[in-house]
């Protein structure tokens, strides 16, 4: 094949081009720096830092049929609320719009799956038995596409929100409803609950539920003595590495902790957890 850039021939399996030379003989690729291209704009993570940038990554939910299930709501919400926010129908069409081509391409992923598992099913039955086996898998059966929208849905999401937002008619309540209201973060919890548990050499290993809280603030005391702080940890659990009053004895250890708000203990006082070590 000859064209305007370079040459493929058959014989030698060596394709010509002005920038670089394809080997069939060794599999390499020669160009002009001998370095690969720069990973696309696409790369892996830049999807996630698109959505940081974006106003809805504050309310939007993270799974595609979550996302499908708050497109329904919203798109049903705009209509509603059109004639309060003077919304025309180029507007609210274009929500149906988008919501139709993402509802689409979701749907599609899914019966691709589908589809992908049953003929790698197939394949393993195929080969490693037992039989009978059944006819081949049949290609899928797809959807009717819907009317083709352009790139940038969230943008548009984020542009209409921020409309929403700025009209005198939007409260709270109203963007609550929409869903374009972040949810409001859950109380850290007042007390945790708090086990200990004897390990070889003295050792101790305090678990602790955190809950919606930073961590836990832990205090502990030996054979009924006085409290002392034994410091603050994000993960549970905690393990107390202090070696005991009288090496080679046992001894009685008590644990309790409290709710970390950021870096600071806050709520009650847990439950006491009690334990002898193990020397």
């Amino acid at each position: 094949m000859h064209g305007g850039t370079g040459k493929l021939h058959g014989g030698t399996g060596k394709l010509h081009g002005g920038t670089g030379k394809l080997h069939g003989g060794t599999g390499k690729l020669h160009g002009g720096t001998g370095k690969a291209p720069a990973p696309s704009a696409r790369g892996v993570g830049v999807k996630g830092a698109r959505r940081r940038n974006k106003l809805a990554s504050k309310w939007l939910p993270r799974s595609w049929g979550a996302i499908v299930t708050w497109f329904i709501n919203y798109n049903n919400k705009i209509n509603f609320y059109a004639v309060t926010f003077g919304l025309g129908l180029p507007q609210t069409g274009a929500v149906g719009d988008d919501l139709d081509a993402l509802q689409h391409l979701v749907s599609l992923g899914e019966i691709f799956k589908t589809k992908a598992q049953e003929v790698f099913d197939y394949k393993d039955q195929l080969f490693y038995g037992p039989g009978p086996i059944g006819a081949y898998p049949t290609n899928a059966v797809l959807p009717a596409a819907p009317t083709v929208v352009l790139a940038g849905i969230i943008d548009r999401v984020d542009a209409l929100v921020a409309q929403l937002k700025a009209h005198s008619a939007y409260t709270t309540a109203i963007g609550e409803d929409i869903g374009i209201e972040s949810p409001a973060a859950a109380a850290p919890p007042t007390t945790l609950e708090v086990t200990a548990v004897a390990m070889p050499n003295s050792e101790v290993r305090v678990t602790f539920t955190k809950g919606t809280s930073d961590g836990a603030h832990i205090r502990g005391r030996v054979n009924g003595g006085a409290w002392v702080v034994l410091g603050n940890d994000r993960f549970s659990p905690y393990l107390d590495t202090r070696p005991p009053l009288v090496a080679g004895q046992a001894e009685v250890r008590e644990y309790q902790a409290r709710p970390l708000d950021g870096d600071d203990p806050s709520g009650d006082w847990s439950n006491i957890a009690q334990v002898s070590t193990v020397p």
